[in-house]
């Protein structure tokens, strides 16, 4: 009887096991019916979990990785940190407008066109008269600047560890990346923890489909400016938007004779070249071209675009700028100008009148690469009576409009010249001839 009653007591154990089973089934399969039914309309967007930035917490040297650009002190520093024992620091003298930068060396990071890249970093400042800005930027094989992106977030005056956040998508040809850490004007400034990720999106169940809706136009934000003409240079001959120059046209000196056959399009490119000259009593000619006769040629104001490389050489000058279309001189725009005697130096000018009627300069010089062997991206916005100049992208000079209103032409070209001088003195037949490259030239006008 006892072992009946034991087996009878194990048979009623076994038969609530097997409900128990059963309702946890049956409420499992109502979950997991009810989350499929719910649809993710807003996933997630993270960052990846590899960081591709090196020494990311700076803890050892941060010179194996990464390099400083500016006038100040560079420090690998232990008096502050956000975690660990070390940061990199800033103790910046830049005058306001310019910035001092820890930056990773530029080959460093491979990137991939297309990839959504995310950064962030950790900065501490005090009595930092501007800001602290990260930024990621993107490179070309040969190390070509492409763009970046500066954040939108920044730490000014005496602020304690805050995090800035910076994203960008690598364009075309992209294959490194760099992140920098920039101080604009004087202060002191640490960095440390920087992060560097893809950016991944958590997928979703696709939504069933809706009625498609006619968005309302969004208003064109005041100041903003449309496309007006360009040239991409993708063809063979020059367009007819252009006038050569011949002879002595803007800039020509009594050593160089511009000429036509120094206007070459080719490979996606317009060359104005240098060379010497056997005769016509000029040691060289040149390349030259100007927008006068287009309907570009005689504006106001507006925006200016150009991509280019500045040509190489002892000697040798290349330049693009904004000429009055009257043809009285000044004023005068130099958007870019670089001579090869100085090659770390490109030169943004305003050349105006001064109370007694005589030319005078205002002058910036921008360093911190060597212009003519790679291309750069030089902008000019003329907006009312406001200058701004930027270069790569970043904003390198402003000013007050200095000359009186006049319709202006746009004009680029390279010569040499007045031996001796300190511009931009002969060039030797052994680095003749050179060129200054023009990947493009886009014209905007404000709306």
């Amino acid at each position: 009887m006892r072992e009946i009653n034991r087996k009878l007591i194990r048979l009623k154990i076994m038969e609530h096991i097997k409900r128990i089973y059963i309702v946890l089934f049956t409420l499992l399969f109502s979950i997991s019916i009810s989350s499929a039914a719910t649809l993710n309309t807003n996933p997630t967007v993270t960052s990846s979990s590899t960081n591709l930035a090196p020494n990311s917490g700076f803890e050892t040297d941060p010179l194996v990785d990464y390099f400083t650009y500016g006038k100040g002190t560079f420090t690998w520093a232990n008096d502050a940190a956000h975690t660990g024992s070390r940061s990199t620091k800033i103790v910046s003298i830049q005058p306001t407008g310019s910035y001092a930068r820890w930056l990773s060396k530029t080959d460093k990071i491979s990137g991939q066109a297309g990839n959504d890249y995310s950064a962030s970093v950790w900065m501490k400042s005090i009595s930092v008269v501007q800001y602290g800005k990260l930024v990621i930027n993107f490179w070309d094989a040969s190390l070509n600047y492409l763009g970046g992106t500066e954040s939108a977030g920044s730490i000014r005056g005496t602020t304690d560890w805050t995090q800035l956040a910076v994203q960008g998508i690598a364009p075309s040809k992209t294959a490194f990346v760099r992140v920098e850490f920039r101080l604009y004007g004087p202060g002191t400034l640490w960095v440390d923890d920087v992060n560097l990720g893809l950016k991944t999106a958590a997928s979703a169940p696709t939504p069933a489909p809706v009625p498609t809706l006619t968005p309302t136009p969004t208003p064109k934000p005041s100041g903003f400016y449309t496309l007006f003409w360009s040239d991409e240079f993708n063809g063979n001959t020059l367009s007819s938007g252009w006038r050569v120059y011949g002879g002595n046209q803007s800039g020509a000196t009594s050593d160089t004779l511009f000429h036509s056959n120094m206007v070459k399009v080719s490979n996606g490119q317009l060359h104005l070249g240098i060379a010497m000259n056997p005769s016509n009593g000029r040691k060289y000619i040149g390349g030259g071209v100007d927008n006068l006769n287009s309907v570009t040629g005689k504006l106001t104001q507006g925006r200016w675009e150009i991509r280019a490389k500045m040509p190489q050489g002892f000697g040798t000058d290349g330049y693009i700028g904004l000429f009055g279309s009257a043809g009285k001189w000044p004023p005068e725009i130099v958007i870019a100008e670089n001579i090869g005697k100085r090659p770390i130096i490109a030169y943004l000018i305003q050349v105006y009148s001064n109370t007694l009627n005589k030319p005078a300069y205002d002058v910036t010089q921008v360093t911190g690469t060597t212009w003519n062997t790679g291309f750069h991206v030089y902008t000019f916005e003329w907006d009312n009576s406001t200058l701004k100049w930027y270069v790569d992208g970043n904003l390198k000079k402003t000013s007050k409009q200095l000359y009186p209103t006049v319709p202006m032409k746009f004009g680029m070209g390279a010569w040499s010249g007045i031996c001796g001088s300190d511009w931009p003195d002969c060039a030797s037949s052994k680095i003749l001839p050179a060129y200054l490259d023009i990947d493009y030239v886009r014209i905007y006008r404000k709306n």
